[in-house]
């Protein structure tokens, strides 16, 4: 498979099976795999690696390869198969079985430790080698004319659990740094009608899981299955894998929020009571005193807690609540401005215009004006 052509280093003495060479005069040759890579040349080149990181790329759910840096030079470890050699041939369309005779059978849970251990044989440095976010991606290829191939966007249990444990302690900050792997990679290359099902069924499994996750950190369930399906009805009106990705790390921010909000350790019981019932009921009359007297207390001592605790007064939190919802509103197509201040509970649309601004700095309409493209369209304001 490889006459003919002078590798950096053979890792084979560590029984791997596998060889490190150089990303960019493995491209300049003309083996079978490389018109794959081509395509994402520019994205492995240029993409920010630190010294102990490394980018795993798969192509059309069948080939994957390992991307990392060494001495300023960008080396490749691959490809190895994630498929069957028969599953492999007919999502490539190639006919010459004995194409695949020298590459190595892995599966996704195999590659983080390949990965390491050829790093840690090709630099002579004993560290933790981390492995950013998993993706699979496809060739500029017209899908039209190969209608096996396809892809789907995914995460793998690290990644997983890293999310779930940082949502738990509801660190938005760290949450918020984490979520930049997503930025990673031009999503604009993996957008694909064949993956969008995959995609969105991957996210809306993540929402549930922030979902439950909320609820064993305390907060209310029908609140949080309320969120879910708010999530969920806008995923599944999405029609491009990118939206699905940001919605994913929106509903991250959000449940994480949630989190913190409810975890503050400087709240007392009856912020935490006031807070979580203009989650759920933020559409709803909610007054200061009403929330008094269900808590059994003063209006004016319920004031001066929540002003104490939160630096707001309880108005102002009653309305930045009912502005993010109406942020969320603005964006169905179906919701005009004078239905979504009746979905947030304000009684006339001019003061839900005036608040809106005073929140925002933008009315209802300059805000719809703008959101991008995709989540405008057919928007009436």
């Amino acid at each position: 498979m490889f006459d003919n052509f002078e590798f950096k280093k053979q890792t084979t003495k560590e029984g791997l099976g596998l060889s490190v060479c150089s990303l960019e005069e493995l491209l300049q040759t003309s083996f079978w795999f490389s018109s794959y890579l081509q395509d994402h040349y520019d994205d492995l080149s240029t993409y920010d690696l630190k010294e102990n990181q490394f980018i795993t790329l798969v192509v059309k759910e069948c080939l994957v390869f390992i991307v990392f840096d060494n001495n300023d030079e960008r080396l490749c470890i691959g490809p190895m198969l994630i498929k069957s050699v028969e599953e492999t041939q007919v999502l490539l369309s190639l006919n010459d079985i004995n194409l695949f005779n020298d590459l190595r059978h892995v599966s996704m849970s195999q590659v983080k430790a390949i990965g390491s251990l050829v790093m840690s044989y090709w630099t002579d440095k004993n560290m933790q080698f981390q492995q950013l976010p998993l993706y699979t991606i496809k060739s500029s290829e017209d899908t039209s004319t190969n209608p096996s191939s396809s892809l789907s966007v995914y995460l793998d249990e690290e990644i997983i659990q890293k999310m779930n444990s940082l949502m738990a302690t509801g660190n938005i900050d760290d949450m918020q740094g984490f979520l930049k792997y997503f930025d990673t990679v031009n999503l604009d290359k993996i957008i694909s009608k064949d993956s969008l099902r995959a995609t969105k069924n991957n996210v809306i499994a993540s929402i549930s899981r922030y979902s439950f996750i909320a609820i064993n950190e305390g907060l209310d369930y029908l609140g949080m299955m309320k969120e879910a399906d708010e999530f969920i009805y806008r995923v599944e009106s999405y029609d491009n894998v990118k939206s699905c990705i940001l919605l994913l790390k929106e509903s991250a921010i959000r449940y994480t929020t949630l989190i913190q909000d409810f975890k503050h350790g400087d709240y007392s019981k009856y912020t935490k009571y006031v807070i979580k019932k203009i989650k759920n009921d933020y559409s709803q009359n909610l007054t200061l005193a009403g929330l008094a007297l269900e808590l059994n207390i003063s209006s004016s001592h319920l004031s001066r807690i929540l002003s104490n605790e939160t630096k707001l007064s309880f108005n102002d939190l009653l309305n930045s609540e009912r502005i993010e919802q109406a942020k969320e509103y603005l964006k169905h197509p179906s919701n005009n401005v004078a239905a979504v201040a009746h979905l947030c509970g304000f009684t006339y649309q001019n003061h839900f215009t005036q608040v809106f601004k005073k929140h925002t700095g933008m009315t209802p309409s300059e805000y719809l004006r703008s959101m991008s493209p995709i989540l405008k369209q057919g928007l009436s304001t």
